[in-house]
């Protein structure tokens, strides 16, 4: 299907590969920024949202003008061989690039299909939400969303996916027209490690979703389909060993050592497809603690019963490795949650003073801090607040992230020659969060019996 031709450039949003009803952080970010991005008022730009084949607009909220579906993927036998060879040619030819010293074209990733049907639909630029995405094209100009380079900080816990974090990284660092971030400190580590000037790099600030008012009921009812007790903390996060689930589960185990009867609920991924044993040492480590009854791993979970099980849980808590950019917290403040996390990264930046700090590496001070928010109500209520007051602010506007994803669009057009140059658009709707001094925190170790 080709578009109208039109005096707009034409940039497709390319999340062809997301289901809607059950995903990451990456791809809630990513569906986030579509609805947002359509509603804008501007003339610059006709965006489109690419779907799988399978995704109805109407069904996630978009409106069927605006939107795309992918072909299906079902293939034939004959197909299946061809498929085949292709990649068996193209990583020949890689071979051969490497030989002369030369970086592969990576040509065998990715779907020749989808591959095909992104260079029919006549686009000026894509937008591709994750350097996850193996559609790599030459064709169409790419703009590529990299979240992070933490496998240049933690290394061990990325072995098993050199080949994306380097060789698949390094393509998009090379190719692309721009590259988005979320944090000043990503955009310095893609700097100087993918060797991508700042003329090519973009920080766009990463505001709070849209959460959904949750009926009480509905909540209720989701509370007892998992067989949850009357309290817990949450912690919704996939089983990837940066989520540090490991420390968690020990903190919890001196928790209950201590005489504090305590439960945590874990929704998100824990198939192995993520990391290899994970998941079973996570297992192995809360029978070693003798927690196996107090902790629930729920598996993926859609994103209306996540909210529900936010808003049902006493406090949040995050004991991350590393992030950059964290909606956890930001659903959890929407929800006037309160939030302890780990002290790495932007998360001062995004907690500021409305939630309490901790070290990672530590699980005695995770198990403080958890004990702490589980035993005083009026500390929770009081960060809640805080936390809800502080994204009520102007900065923190859900317009802010679609603002600044369209700028860093225009701005990359009007670079390549396909917008005329009074259409840039100079001044930033979206600094990111950790630009500038870092904010005072709440001190809260006192409060608590170590």
């Amino acid at each position: 299907m080709m578009f109208k031709k039109t005096k707009k450039c034409k940039v497709g949003l390319a999340l062809q590969s997301f289901d809607w009803a059950y995903s990451t952080g990456t791809q809630t970010i990513a569906q986030e920024l579509a609805r947002n991005i359509l509603k804008l008022e501007q003339s610059a730009i006709e965006y489109r949202v690419l779907l799988k084949h399978d995704v109805s607009p109407e069904m996630i909220g978009l409106a069927p003008e605006f939107c795309l579906n992918a072909p299906s993927l079902v293939y034939h036998m004959s197909q299946k061989i061809k498929k085949r060879i292709r990649r068996i040619l193209y990583e020949k030819i890689d071979a051969l690039r490497g030989i002369f010293g030369l970086s592969p074209n990576l040509d065998y990733l990715g779907d020749p299909r989808i591959k095909h049907w992104l260079r029919s639909l006549d686009l000026d630029l894509f937008y591709y939400p994750t350097v996850w995405q193996h559609e790599l094209i030459l064709d169409t100009p790419i703009v590529a969303q990299l979240f992070d380079m933490q496998h240049i900080h933690n290394p061990q816990l990325w072995e098993g996916d050199k080949f994306q974090r380097q060789t698949v990284f390094n393509w998009y660092g090379k190719n692309s027209s721009l590259i988005t971030c979320n944090f000043d400190f990503v955009a310095k580590d893609i700097e100087k490690h993918l060797k991508v000037p700042q003329e090519r790099i973009s920080t766009i600030f990463l505001a709070p979703p849209l959460v959904p008012q949750i009926d009480q009921d509905y909540a209720r009812s989701i509370k007892e389909k998992f067989a949850l007790p009357k309290h817990y903390f949450i912690y919704p996060a996939a089983t990837w060993p940066h989520k540090n689930h490991i420390n968690l589960v020990r903190a919890l185990g001196q928790c209950v050592a201590s005489g504090v009867e305590i439960f945590c609920v874990c929704p998100g991924e824990h198939s192995i497809y993520l990391h290899p044993t994970q998941f079973v040492k996570i297992q192995e480590e809360a029978k070693k603690c003798k927690v196996e009854k107090n902790i629930y791993f729920l598996g993926n979970v859609p994103h209306l019963q996540t909210y529900a099980l936010i808003q049902q849980a006493d406090f949040m808590c995050i004991p991350t490795f590393y992030e950059a950019g964290c909606y956890p917290v930001w659903e959890a403040f929407c929800l006037a949650k309160a939030v302890a996390c780990s002290e790495v990264t932007m998360m001062p930046y995004q907690i500021r003073d409305a939630g309490l700090l901790f070290n990672p590496d530590d699980p005695s001070d995770i198990a403080r801090a958890i004990r702490l928010l589980h035993q005083d109500q009026e500390l929770r209520d009081c960060l809640g607040n805080k936390a809800k007051k502080l994204i009520d602010q102007p900065y923190y506007s859900p317009e802010k992230t679609p603002l600044g994803y369209h700028r860093a669009f225009v701005n990359t057009l009007v670079r390549l020659g396909k917008l005329p140059r009074e259409f840039r658009i100079e001044d930033d709707p979206a600094p990111p969060l950790d630009r500038g001094p870092k904010p005072p925190k709440f001190e809260w170790r006192h409060l608590s019996k170590p």
